[in-house]
């Protein structure tokens, strides 16, 4: 069965997250020695380890399409080793300005669950030249059977964070599904009493991944209420929201700035400045800028993955 057609009707599957881990772009560093995984968690944070590409599916049609790239585990019966909120590193060969090799690296959050076994997936937005990163161009030109370094886990929130709220808005542009996606399904398998409000915000109906899955899942947990957005709707049948982000969307859609709630954030970089202000270059928080400062929320009820 094509993966694609596999996340239909699954609410009961706890995907995890993907696609660019909200971490920000891919930066270099030096080289690292590569281990084979062993038995127990497969990801180690402490070294690279190296997983074969075992699948690969097209999941959108559009001039920026995502991709699914599925790695092997060595040991059938272990997971990743994530947890929740969290994400890997991979790396790619890169070449510094003096000629001399080094690695490009970027963090990814997978869309399988944290307690997948086996394997786990990732979903990548492939960008063409000139905008294409070399990681994900990297990793788009991967055959089934090439072999991929990864480290981890880089911590983000814990989920002991989450619990203690009330309500928690997920505020999502294209890629930045991922982590939100990781958050509202640990919350759900772990049935914590948090009411979980997310904003879905893509270019088109066609940017939007696992919507059928998502769709799934808001209709099997009454704690969950999944709102889409597009700037421009392709279709007379979408009924959805139009448009951008705006005071109105968040009044109807996301919890009240209130100290027992919560807002999650995670989008391009115009998204971001518009909506909370991006993470400093050094990715703490920063200050909480933008339209939902206007609205009263602060560093207290606002973070940025």
């Amino acid at each position: 069965m094509a993966l694609v057609h596999a996340f239909r009707g699954r609410a009961s599957l706890l995907l995890g997250s993907a696609v660019g881990a909200a971490f920000g772009g891919y930066a270099v560093y030096s080289m690292f020695n590569v281990s084979r995984a062993s038995s127990g968690p497969a990801l180690s944070p402490e070294e690279w380890r190296s997983f074969k590409l075992v699948h690969r599916e097209q999941l959108t049609h559009t001039a920026n399409p995502v991709w699914l790239f599925r790695f092997g585990l060595d040991d059938p019966e272990a997971s990743i080793g994530l947890h929740v909120a969290s994400c890997l590193l991979t790396r790619a060969p890169a070449t510094k300005s003096d000629g001399t090799a080094t690695w490009a690296i970027r963090p990814y959050t997978p869309i399988t669950s944290v307690n997948q076994r086996g394997y786990f997936d990732l979903a990548i937005k492939v960008y063409k030249v000139p905008t294409a990163g070399k990681v994900s161009s990297y990793i788009h030109d991967l055959k089934v059977g090439d072999s991929m370094d990864f480290k981890g886990p880089l911590s983000k929130l814990p989920i002991e964070d989450i619990a203690k709220r009330k309500e928690v808005g997920l505020v999502a542009g294209g890629s930045g599904l991922t982590p939100m996606l990781q958050v509202a399904e640990e919350v759900i398998r772990q049935k914590l009493p948090v009411k979980l409000k997310m904003i879905f915000a893509n270019v088109s109906e066609d940017d939007i991944i696992i919507k059928d899955h998502l769709d799934a899942l808001a209709a099997n947990n009454d704690n969950l209420e999944i709102h889409y957005l597009v700037d421009k709707a392709k279709s007379a049948d979408w009924n959805g929201g139009v448009g951008y982000i705006t005071k109105e969307v968040v009044e109807k859609h996301l919890p009240a700035p209130q100290p027992e709630n919560l807002i999650l954030v995670c989008g391009p970089p115009g998204m971001m400045n518009a909506l909370s202000g991006d993470k400093l270059p050094d990715k703490s928080q920063g200050p909480i800028t933008g339209l939902l400062k206007d609205m009263g929320y602060d560093s207290d009820t606002v973070y940025k993955f």
